[in-house]
């Protein structure tokens, strides 16, 4: 598949995505001309524009808020996004989304609900296994087409791996597989889920529009979005902040911010006659014990034992929460710097195979130390993404 870079993005090519357009999945008015400009307009578009300095975060230790670890579900083959049938039963599975997992809900659930269509599975009683932001998004998306949903997990909102998730809109550390089919089956739905996102911009469910800045090129997960998805690419011959003056880019994107998004979920899914049970499962046979025909599986790192998968793999961020500070953009380099209403969101680490949430103090101050470095030139720290 000839996946050509332009302006900082790598994704769907002109003949994929004009296909993906006269499927209706880009539609809507909320994107009107996305995707469809040329190399050149793009191009001319990339300006380097000259504006007054961000501000600076307070780095003080009296923002400190506190630090934690949350543990991504990377799966080294894909995301597992398939139904088979066992025993009678209908099991879909939807796990292994690494650390794009809030980027990806919305449009997993959809390929969840229409695989169930596809099979002539009727409204009828179905088990969601797992109560992080893709077993929440394919819960609500099962009980608006009819279907009545109980939610089996050890653990809610606000105590799930995704209400630590950073929440910036971008498919960071997940793999799609090799195939054209694949590519364009992923890049529907990013596509699904940045629509989604737009239609919910605003305070009550904690959705916003934010520029991303990064050092130099355009890198990291914004390379593999669909082209033409976000709007162009801006470069700066300098960066708008306190320090060095670097070049570097921003470009416009979502932050969705979990304490936020995922209690009004919930409530969502609640209204709408949605059950949650607490239950913890160990193994494929304490799944097929329970009374639904139709199982769908958002175990998330818990499927990796639970279905046998050694290509599930843990992988430990850990993050550093200073109290919220106006502070319009999110930052990418020296780790991450993501501004929410709750908080600012210090991040950037990943340790295979550690599934330990509690954070290490040592590592949480390389962490505020490194974000600090990258305003005041006195300190010192190494770029990462």
């Amino acid at each position: 598949m000839d996946r050509t870079t332009r302006n900082g993005h790598t994704g769907l090519t002109r003949r994929s995505f004009l296909l993906k357009a006269g499927c209706g999945l880009t539609g809507s008015a909320l994107l009107s001309g996305f995707g469809l400009s040329s190399a050149s307009r793009m191009l001319a578009q990339a300006t380097r524009p000259t504006i007054d300095l961000l501000p600076t975060p307070d780095f003080s230790r009296g923002q400190v808020l506190r630090y934690v670890a949350g543990i991504r579900p990377y799966r080294e083959k894909s995301i597992r996004l398939e139904l088979e049938r066992i025993d009678g039963r209908v099991l879909v599975h939807n796990y292994g989304h690494g650390g794009g997992g809030i980027t990806m809900a919305p449009g997993c659930a959809e390929e969840v609900v229409m695989m169930l269509v596809a099979a002539g599975i009727e409204p009828t009683d179905v088990a969601v296994l797992g109560g992080g932001i893709n077993g929440m998004t394919c819960a609500h998306d099962l009980l608006q087409r009819g279907h009545r949903v109980t939610v089996y997990s050890d653990k809610l909102t606000p105590h799930t791996t995704s209400d630590i998730a950073g929440g910036q809109f971008g498919p960071s550390f997940i793999r799609f597989g090799e195939s054209d089919e694949d590519m364009a089956r992923a890049e529907g739905m990013m596509i699904a889920s940045y629509r989604r996102y737009l239609r919910l911009l605003g305070d009550e469910w904690g959705v916003y529009e934010r520029d991303n800045y990064g050092v130099g090129a355009p890198r990291g997960s914004l390379s593999r979005l669909p082209y033409g998805l976000l709007p162009p690419v801006k470069r700066f011959d300098r960066l708008p902040f306190q320090g060095d003056p670097r070049p570097g880019y921003a470009y416009r994107t979502l932050l969705i911010t979990p304490p936020i998004y995922l209690p009004r979920l919930l409530k969502e899914i609640r209204s709408l006659g949605g059950r949650t049970v607490r239950r913890k499962f160990s193994s494929m046979r304490s799944v097929m014990k329970l009374r639904e025909k139709v199982i769908v599986n958002c175990l998330g790192l818990g499927a990796g034992k639970v279905m046998d998968d050694p290509t599930v793999i843990p992988f430990r961020g850990q993050l550093v929460h200073l109290k919220p500070q106006d502070l319009p953009y999110l930052l990418v380099s020296h780790g991450y710097i993501f501004p929410r209403p709750d908080a600012v969101v210090l991040g950037g680490t990943m340790e295979r195979g550690v599934t330990r949430t509690r954070p290490d103090k040592a590592t949480c101050e390389k962490i505020l130390k490194r974000s600090r470095s990258f305003f005041l030139p006195s300190e010192t720290g190494q770029d990462s993404e």
